[in-house]
């Protein structure tokens, strides 16, 4: 734990020195911001990497600025009691202007009323609906309340169909948030809930192969998973254990789990083929493509024992969370304190930390805060980050490609062929496509005569076939270094081009996401489909 603190210490001290070479930090007011988070936990150490990333490329770009933002990062090491005493720290001793975190709902509900006495906004990804920033105006979320992908979740059910549906999720806050909004959106469209199985994530795997013994004894083969990584990737290896990950079986995980799909390891994954999930949709564009990049370097650099983990999309709303905590910043100019009003005869800690000054204008900035983001259009709307299009993915494999970009007309058309197909219907598109067999013309007829193929016959299509094939080289290797631009004018000798260039290629060929994606719309809240595949294979779906 301290060599924990004095790392953290030592990276804030190291931004602050790059900032002031720079010239950034001259003439502006340092503003303090808290940030608290369970530092041993992947989900946190991505977090904070994209938080120092953002603070360093908005202050890099904006050479006009006011202000600057001082992150002081803080431990809260899983616990309630220590996520409270951080935040009494932060405020009472560091006079923060806002704080990021923490990543429970637990530790949340802890610190906001700490916050709110204090009159400083905590701005947290935490999804539990119970929280809502209509109620209570400090609390600002920069994520999708769990409650948002009910309805994606039961449109989904119903396009195949399926009449009765088994929840399956872990016995704490986070597993129990959205099981109530989850069970009205299945009875509003006629799906009944066959049966519910609570888990804790200490239960023992002879209990889970228990609990799955009994659900697969009953009818029902449509399950919900409501899990986070770490417990998720201990059942589903008892799920295909048990032999509930056959055909005939269908099994659909939650946003949180399919956004961190990469947090598991590689037995979870193989043991999931078929399995799918929802999240919300984020476009990949060319600049997050370059961002994430960067943001795999600077993670390796700093945590080289960590291997294989990927930007999620916790870790990019967090860079533009930090973006547009900055920009709010800036707009408030010479209206910024950074001391807190306190009482002169304060009986408690929690008395002593007096109330911040900033409030009046700063809180309805932030709360509404709209800029264009690494996740595309980030939107604060009245403390609540926008809902935007959800996406249906697919685990398969280790390898990602993209049968069709989002815009092109033939996804819709796919996308119907996939479910169609799933659902029995390859007659339907076998005979739209190759012709009734039962009805060939001439069946009984006199075979056509017709002249035999040799070597020459291919001749054209040999050299169709090399010319195609050379073009699209040329092609992707004049696009691999366009987006290496930066590497080949740096002022590095030949030697450490080539190596950095080909460390870069190693860094994009070793990607391994675990899901298959295709857009395609569906019911409010809108929700697209992604089925990607590999080759020329469509998404597997175990039913």
């Amino acid at each position: 734990m301290k060599n924990s603190v004095a790392n953290h210490g030592m990276l804030v001290l190291a931004l602050t020195m790059m900032l002031a070479v720079n010239g950034v930090k001259h003439g502006r007011e340092e503003i303090g911001v808290g940030v608290i988070l369970d530092m041993d936990s992947s989900l946190g150490k991505s977090i904070r990497i994209s938080m120092l990333m953002a603070i360093e490329d908005f202050y890099k770009d904006t050479n006009n600025s006011t202000t600057i933002i001082i992150p002081h990062f803080r431990d809260s090491q899983y616990s309630n009691v220590d996520a409270a005493s951080a935040a009494i720290d932060l405020l009472k001793n560091i006079q923060v202007t806002a704080i990021l975190g923490p990543q429970q709902s637990s530790q949340a509900h802890f610190i906001l009323d700490i916050a709110q006495r204090s009159k400083v906004p905590i701005i947290t990804p935490v999804t539990n609906p119970d929280f809502t920033p209509i109620l209570n105006p400090y609390f600002i979320r920069i994520a999708h309340a769990s409650s948002t992908q009910a309805q994606p979740i039961a449109a989904l059910i119903k396009s195949f169909d399926w009449r009765e549906v088994v929840f399956v999720y872990e016995d704490t806050d986070f597993g129990r948030e959205p099981i109530p909004y989850l069970s009205d959106a299945m009875v509003n469209i006629g799906i009944q809930v066959k049966y519910r199985t609570l888990l804790s994530p200490s239960t023992p795997d002879d209990r889970i192969l228990q609990q799955l013994y009994k659900l697969k004894s009953m009818q029902t083969r449509v399950f919900v998973v409501h899990m986070l990584p770490a417990f998720a990737s201990r059942f589903f290896r008892k799920v295909d254990e048990a032999g509930m990950m056959a055909q005939g079986y269908a099994w659909i995980i939650t946003d949180v789990l399919t956004g961190l799909l990469h947090h598991l390891d590689h037995l979870a994954i193989n043991s999931m083929q078929g399995v799918l999930g929802v999240k919300p949709y984020i476009p990949q564009t060319n600049r997050l493509t370059n961002f994430e990049r960067r943001w795999r370097r600077r993670f390796h650099k700093e945590y080289p024992e960590i291997d294989g983990l990927e930007l999620d999309m916790f870790g990019i709303w967090s860079y533009d969370c930090v973006v547009g905590l900055a920009m709010a910043l800036n707009r408030v100019e010479n209206e910024v304190s950074t001391t807190f009003k306190r009482p002169t005869n304060a009986s408690t800690d929690l008395d002593a930390i007096g109330t911040s000054e900033m409030v009046s204008r700063f809180l309805p900035m932030i709360r509404n805060i709209t800029h264009k983001g690494m996740s595309g259009d980030f939107q604060l709307v009245n403390g609540q980050l926008k809902t935007s299009a959800y996406q249906i993915v697919n685990v398969i494999g280790k390898g990602e490609k993209q049968a069709f970009p989002k815009e092109s007309p033939l996804v819709d058309e796919f996308s119907r062929a996939i479910l169609k197909v799933i659902e029995g219907g390859m007659s339907a598109i076998s005979n739209k496509w190759f012709g009734d067999q039962a009805h060939c013309p001439d069946e009984n007829g006199a075979t056509q005569p017709f002249d035999k193929l040799t070597v020459d016959s291919f001749k054209g299509l040999f050299l169709i076939s090399g010319l195609s094939s050379t073009f699209a080289l040329i092609v992707s290797v004049f696009n691999f270094l366009y987006q290496n631009k930066a590497i080949l004018i740096s002022r590095g000798s030949f030697n450490q081009k080539l190596i950095e260039i080909i460390q870069s290629f190693d860094e994009e060929k070793d990607r391994k996401p675990s899901e298959e994606e295709t857009v395609h719309p569906l019911p409010s809240p809108a929700i697209s489909l992604d089925h990607q595949c590999e080759g020329v294979s469509s998404p597997r779906i175990r039913i």
